[in-house]
């Protein structure tokens, strides 16, 4: 591990969930957290590149996939959003007042929002929460979902729209839908959608292990 990259510092809390789910959200927070190391950790080596090696390595690798061409501008963004989030994820979230931990809490079986397809949502200040369905699908599918609401909250980055995501009616660009954005040359949205961000660290995550995960 990088050693700008300090071993966290504080961790998640959970209410309402069984003890099975919050061994399943703990395993997948560590996952996440793991997911965003990584990807920032690619990015810095990438940034240690020349001029010349960085623009062709992005244009290479996951990054020009997920958020489209080279520019200065857009890489700074990227890079800062995910920086924020390694600091979200050793610190906690910031409030008006404090510094807390991130929390995650079980909404119960029945809640109406789940059976009408929701998985998570989440607050501006830390609380994620989580429909007993997601915790039914695999980790890595978990973690997934938890960087994605962890990447909603004051980053810049949040959910974006755009008809070309798919057939629901407010057109939100989930997992297929991060890649759809830059094959149609939006660009601007990729760069700012939440799961651009999740595809590419876990594109990162699955680079060839000879190669570190690293451009």
């Amino acid at each position: 591990m990088d050693a700008a990259i300090a071993a966290p510092t504080i961790d998640h809390t959970t209410s309402g969930c069984s003890p099975a789910q919050a061994r399943k959200l703990r395993d997948a927070y560590a996952q996440a957290e793991f997911l965003a190391q990584g990807a920032l950790l690619y990015l810095r080596a990438m940034g240690k590149m020349c001029s010349r090696g960085r623009r062709q390595a992005w244009e290479a690798g996951p990054a020009r996939a997920y958020f489209g061409r080279w520019s200065g501008r857009k890489v700074q963004f990227v890079v800062r959003a995910f920086s924020r989030l390694g600091v979200r994820f050793q610190e906690g979230f910031l409030d008006t007042t404090s510094i807390s931990a991130p929390r995650i809490e079980c909404f119960p079986q029945d809640h109406a929002r789940c059976h009408r397809g929701l998985l998570a949502n989440a607050s501006i200040y830390g609380t994620i929460r989580v429909c007993p369905s997601l915790l039914k699908r695999p980790t890595d599918e978990v973690a997934a979902v938890l960087l994605h609401e962890m990447l909603h909250q004051g980053l810049g980055v949040t959910d974006q729209q755009h008809h070309a995501c798919g057939s629901r009616k407010d057109h939100r660009c989930y997992r297929g839908g991060a890649l759809r954005l830059v094959e149609r040359g939006r660009d601007d949205i990729a760069s700012r959608n939440n799961d651009n961000y999740v595809g590419f660290a876990r594109a990162v995550a699955r680079a060839p292990a000879r190669s570190g995960g690293r451009p």
